[in-house]
């Protein structure tokens, strides 16, 4: 019986999972629809392909990083706009979006 501390998967060695008590995630699937977006180039499409009428002066996130995460958002099964403060704090969503904070 393996206990589940440290396991290495077959398939892919340099996948771990590790039970250490860290930051959890119940959005982790999410990691493949962020490389299947970018296989398509997904956001070059965006920037192309979509016009934002826009009049911010002081934008924090560009028009196509907030439809990302509208788009994970729904995929993930939150539809309220009220989740998205919830999911800013979320480990997975931090690391797809390279956001530290």
């Amino acid at each position: 019986m393996t206990i589940l501390h440290k396991i290495k998967l077959h398939s892919n060695p340099n996948v771990q999972i590790i039970n250490n008590g860290g930051n959890f995630t119940a959005n982790g699937g999410l990691a493949l629809v962020s490389e299947y977006l970018d296989k398509l180039d997904f956001s070059k499409l965006i920037d192309h392909q979509i016009h934002f009428d826009d009049p911010r002066k002081f934008k924090e996130h560009s028009n196509s990083d907030i439809l990302l995460q509208i788009l994970f958002q729904l995929i993930a099964g939150y539809k309220n706009d009220s989740s998205a403060n919830f999911l800013q704090n979320d480990p997975a969503l931090k690391l797809l979006f390279n956001k530290k904070n």
